[in-house]
Order: structure tokens, then C-alpha cells, then sequence
């Protein structure tokens, strides 16, 4: 195929000057249109491997209704030759819940500046630009206006394609469908157990599950998250967990943080997660949640028949002291269901079958099968827990999701503090007051006789909660953390915040007003530009503060370490880990044998390590050294 083709800058003039810079914009020669083929025009694709690892896809968003050969005409027309030559394919793409685009995949040669060269040749092509075009072009020039692009394309934007983009989106725009689904979501509490294979790249899978199905408890199985990996969490659910190690993959129990719950350990049983549930709106039974993962494999068999021991032993155990306990076992149990009917007949747990097709496991290759299960006691299977039902929507793994429906079980509406409203401790106060606090007579509301009625006992411990609360902050012991920080700020940011705060408050009042009298919109649009502005000095003057603070600290620290106060030193490092199990404020430090820490355990050890070696095993003094540091 000739791909040669000429092409003229467009150029125009008004009347009493010169049209805006068009230099991004060409004519295509009507000529040279002719020596294409008709399968050429009417097909501008070309035939490639798509999965060759030598091309790169990219999406180019904003391209409307415009198909294949729109989008590779006005392509051909912005682009040099070269460029366009390494486009091998073209594709639009219509997804549901999003708004059309077209896919390009382009030779990696030229990958690196496709998008730099679609962007660039494209952002002058805007609707004023060729209106004014269009109505100031010279006779001979309307003659070839049909060969020449006056499509609006200056709002194409493009990217790299990333798997995630065509995750499927579900949305309902029903909003009393939506309604409805939300009242019946607080009605309907359910435990679930899903094979993941893979906790951090399934994040947004496991976020979906949850918040589409209601789960209050979910028992995950291959979690590939070992110690020093980051940790595995989820907003709104409290973790439990065994990592993974030399031949387990992991597992763990997320159990929604509404609930009290707490782990039963069970020394070196890794295969079994032993959870207590309770605290449910209406209902005072407690669950005992066992997540199950074990052994795989054909040659495993024996293992499996081991894990199903100790399972069975802690279901005795249960039953010993409370006959109707309600224990719920569900996980991967990598055995079919006729065996694990076989075990629970002989056992003193039932064999819970799916109200569906029981099928749980979908591999590439390979037959189907199913292998993750609910095994419950007598009085949960009668009294607790429906059917368990197999979700085929969520194909992030090679598993599906096995949900089972509590009865009559809802998890409590809680009422979450506000944001500034949490207590905190003052302790220069604590140190100051403590012989007060020791000596005051808030201990007479607690009996010297012990309690052994449980409805006696919480209202004792609710009345000395009460009296400790009021006594802590009459001596100051305890402050709201809005007033604890304000306090620390200094005196510049503490005007501005009182400034903030009361054109905050000034706005609100004339919001109230216009409901009742009408509001001059001039001293409206007033009272509105005063609080922006005094609420962005704030912000301003607030980031600046901790910056610097952080700077001071670290500069600090420095001056510790570089004159050997390591006691100093380590007292600074130590405040700034999070003793409230909050992942993401829990520095990782490197120990001397390489690995990543990221645990608090781990972290203090590192720690420890590094200091002792500079404390002691130091012949160069190196602790002295800047450029060390």
C-alpha cells in the first residue's frame, strides 16, 4: 500500500487579521484519498496478535459515538506518518455503566510518545477554532471542505490501558428500588466464605462483596499475606488472622467492627480460625465463627483427615460447656461434598447443603467442583443459619463466595463520635493529679462483694464509667481531642481558627434567616466570600505548621543520633508508632538481615538491633559521622 500522502497546513485570514494558530490542523489531499483501497477505507484496521507483548493498548476517552473509521480518519489526519504507521489496530469499546471509547494498540516503538503526540495535535481542534474557520476559509478552499476534518476532537484524552478500567460496574439508578434493597440489606446479616488467592489484588472484589451483600462476618482462604507484608485490612471490619508461611497459604476472619468479637486461640492449629461473635440488635446469642482452610492436593489426603480432628476437638470442647452453642465452620475444605457428608455423620457437626448448585470452584482447566463448604452444629442448622447459597457474579478468583443468611439476626446501628469529639488523656495532668484521682470516692459505686448476676454487673460498670468520665474531666484529665488540639496550636493559628470559626457560624445564621425573611444576595454572597477566605488563611496557616513541625522533629532526631543520645533518640522513633492497631501509621524499617518490618513487634526489635549495634559495636564511630546519617 502507498502510504505516502500530502497534506497542506490550513491557513485562513479574516477580515482584519489572521486566524488563531492552526498549525495542528491539515487537509488531506482528495488525490491521494484515491489511491486507497475500498477495503482500506472501509476497514482501517489491520490484522495483529493482539496479546503480543511487542504492542502497547492505549484508550483514548471523549470519542463519543465516533466508530473505528472515524476515529482512524481523524487519526491519519493529526498525526505525522510515521506515528500513524505504528497504529496496528483500533477498536471501540461499550461497556455498561460507562460512557463509550476507542482502543488503540500501537507498536512499542512508538508507544512512548503516542499520547504526548494525540494530545498535542489534537487540543487546538475546539468548536470556536473551527467555526471561525469554517466561516472565513476562501472560496477554493470550501470546495475541499468535505476532505477536510471539522470534527470537534480537542476534548480527546489518552491513557495506557489498565486491566482494572473494565472491571464491571453495577448501577441503580432506581431510587426506590435502592431504598427498598437498603432496608432489607439491615434485615438480612450473613456470613460468608471466599477462597480469594490473593488479599491485596482482590481489595476492590472483597469491598464489592461486602457492600452489596450485607456481610457481617467473611472468612477469607489464601491471603498470600505474609508478617512483613503490608497488613490485611478492610474499613469497618475488625481482623484476624494467620499469615502465611512456608506451606500455608494464609487466612483470615473479618468480623464487622459493630460486633464484639474476639479470637480463641488454639496453639498450632494454623489450618483452623476459632472467632466468638456476638453483641447482635435483638437477639443475645453468640456465634462461634471457624474459618477452615485445609491441605490441597490428592496426595494431602492424610492431612485433611488431621485438620478434620482438630476441628471435630474444638467443636467438643464447645459443646462440653454449652450444649446449644451455635458454631458455624465454612472455608475451603478441599474435599468433595460426599466426604465431607461421610465426616459429618460420624461427627458432632451437620453438613449445611447450598440451596443452589453447590459447585464453588471454576478453574481454567479442569473440572468444576466443590470444595468450600458450611459444616454448623444442631441448633444452628435448626434455629440460625439458611442455606447457603454459591454467588457466580464474583469471579475475582477461581472460587466463588458462599453466603449463608443468619435468622433473625442484625447487626446494631452504632452511632459513630464526630469527627474532633474522641477523649484523649492530658497527661502532664494525669502526673499532676493522680493523687486526686487516687483518692476520690468514684470507686464507691463498684461493691466490695463480687457481682455474679450479668445485669447487676453492667449496671455497675455503667454507673462507674458514668462517675470516672465526670471526675476525669472536672480535674482535666481528659479533654475532647477538638479542644486538646486547639490548645496546641499556637496563638497565630489559634486566631484564624476562632476567625473560621465565626464566619462559619455567621453563614449558617443567613442560611437559617432565608428560610424565613428575604437576604440581599449582596450581603449573602458577602457573609459566603468571608468564610472561604478565612477557612482557606486557616488551612493555609495550619499545613504550614505541621510541615515545619515535622521538619523540627526530624531535625532533632538528627541532633540525636549525631551526638550519641540514642535513649533520646529512641523515645522519638517510639512515640510515633500507633499503639491503637492502626496499620497505616506504623513505620517499616529495614533490619540488619534485609528484611522489610512492618509489625510493631518487629519494628521495636529492628529498632533495638540498629541501636545496640551502634551503641556497642561501633570500632569507626559512626554514629558520629554526618554523612553517615
Amino acid at each position: 500500500m502507498d502510504t505516502s500522502r500530502s497534506t497542506t497546513p490550513l491557513t485562513g485570514s479574516a477580515e482584519g487579521g489572521s486566524v488563531s494558530d492552526s498549525s495542528h490542523l491539515e487537509v488531506t489531499s482528495p488525490n491521494n484519498l484515491r489511491t486507497q483501497s475500498a477495503y482500506e477505507w472501509n476497514n482501517p484496521t489491520r490484522p495483529t496478535r493482539l496479546r503480543d507483548s511487542s504492542l502497547v493498548r492505549f484508550i483514548i476517552f471523549n470519542t463519543g459515538e465516533y466508530d473505528e473509521k472515524v476515529v482512524m480518519e481523524e487519526l491519519r489526519t493529526v498525526l505525522d506518518q510515521g506515528t500513524f504507521a505504528a497504529i496496528t489496530k483500533v477498536k471501540r469499546i461499550v461497556r455498561p455503566g460507562s460512557l463509550p471509547r476507542t482502543d488503540i494498540w500501537v507498536e512499542e516503538s512508538a508507544a512512548q510518545g503516542m499520547s504526548r503526540s494525540i494530545r498535542e495535535a489534537t487540543r487546538d481542534r475546539t468548536p470556536q477554532l473551527l467555526r471561525g474557520l469554517r466561516a472565513h476559509l476562501d472560496r477554493a478552499k470550501r470546495a475541499d471542505l468535505r476532505f477536510m476534518s471539522t470534527r470537534p476532537v480537542g476534548k480527546w484524552r489518552v491513557a495506557r490501558y489498565v486491566p482494572w478500567r473494565d472491571r464491571a460496574i453495577q448501577v441503580d439508578f432506581d431510587a426506590r428500588k435502592q431504598a427498598a434493597v437498603t432496608k432489607l440489606k439491615v434485615e438480612q446479616c450473613r456470613v460468608a466464605s471466599w477462597n480469594i488467592n490473593g488479599f491485596h489484588s482482590k481489595t476492590h472484589a472483597i469491598l464489592d462483596l461486602v457492600g452489596n451483600e450485607n456481610i457481617a462476618v467473611l472468612c477469607l482462604q489464601e491471603t498470600l499475606v505474609a508478617r512483613h507484608n503490608h497488613p490485611l485490612r478492610i474499613g469497618g471490619y475488625v481482623t484476624y488472622e494467620v499469615p502465611k508461611e512456608e506451606g500455608f497459604r494464609g487466612q483470615a476472619v473479618l468480623v464487622d467492627s459493630r460486633l464484639h468479637s474476639y479470637r480463641i486461640p488454639h496453639e498450632g492449629m494454623r489450618d483452623v480460625l476459632h472467632v466468638k461473635v456476638s453483641g447482635f440488635k435483638d437477639n443475645e446469642m453468640a456465634f462461634h465463627i471457624v474459618g477452615c482452610y485445609f491441605p490441597s492436593g490428592a496426595g494431602r489426603r492424610a492431612e485433611r483427615s488431621e485438620s478434620w480432628d482438630r476441628l471435630e476437638a474444638i467443636a467438643r470442647k464447645i459443646f462440653e460447656s454449652d450444649p446449644k452453642a451455635n458454631v458455624v465452620c465454612c472455608g475451603d475444605l478441599n474435599d468433595p461434598v460426599t466426604r465431607v457428608q461421610s465426616r459429618c455423620e460420624t461427627g458432632a457437626l451437620q453438613y449445611l447443603k447450598p440451596a443452589s448448585d453447590a459447585l464453588t470452584r471454576f478453574p481454567r482447566r479442569g473440572k468444576r467442583s466443590a470444595l468450600d463448604h458450611f459444616v454448623c452444629s444442631a441448633n444452628a442448622v435448626r434455629k440460625c443459619v439458611h442455606r447457603p447459597t454459591v454467588l457466580r457474579d464474583y469471579k475475582a478468583s477461581d472460587h466463588r463466595p458462599i453466603v449463608a443468611r443468619l435468622r433473625k439476626v442484625r447487626v446494631p446501628k452504632v452511632e459513630l463520635p464526630k469527627a474532633g469529639s474522641r477523649p484523649v488523656w492530658n497527661t502532664s495532668m494525669v502526673r499532676l493529679r493522680s493523687k486526686s484521682l487516687a483518692h476520690h470516692n468514684m470507686w464507691s459505686s463498684l461493691p466490695v462483694e463480687e457481682i455474679t448476676d450479668p445485669a447487676t454487673l453492667d449496671e455497675a460498670v455503667r454507673s462507674f464509667e458514668s462517675t470516672a468520665d465526670a471526675v476525669e474531666t472536672g480535674l482535666e484529665i481528659r479533654r475532647p481531642q477538638a479542644a486538646f488540639m486547639r490548645e496546641q496550636l499556637p496563638k497565630s493559628l489559634q486566631k484564624k481558627l476562632k476567625r473560621y470559626k465565626s464566619s462559619e457560624a455567621a453563614l449558617d445564621q443567613v442560611k437559617q434567616d432565608a428560610q424565613h425573611v428575604a437576604v440581599p444576595r449582596a450581603t449573602w454572597e458577602a457573609v459566603e466570600l468571608e468564610y472561604r477566605r478565612t477557612r482557606k488563611d486557616f488551612r493555609n496557616a495550619l499545613k504550614f505548621w505541621k510541615r515545619s513541625r515535622g521538619a523540627k522533629k526530624y531535625a532533632r532526631l538528627s541532633e540525636d543520633l549525631l551526638n550519641g543520645d540514642l535513649k533520646s533518640a529512641w523515645s522519638t522513633l517510639n512515640s510515633n508508632i500507633n499503639r491503637s492497631g492502626k496499620t497505616a501509621a506504623v513505620p517499616s524499617v529495614i533490619a540488619k538481615d534485609g528484611s522489610r518490618q512492618t509489625s510493631e513487634e518487629g519494628v521495636s526489635k529492628a529498632f533495638m538491633e540498629h541501636y545496640r549495634a551502634l551503641a556497642q559495636d561501633d570500632p569507626n564511630d559512626l554514629r558520629h559521622d554526618e554523612e553517615y546519617w
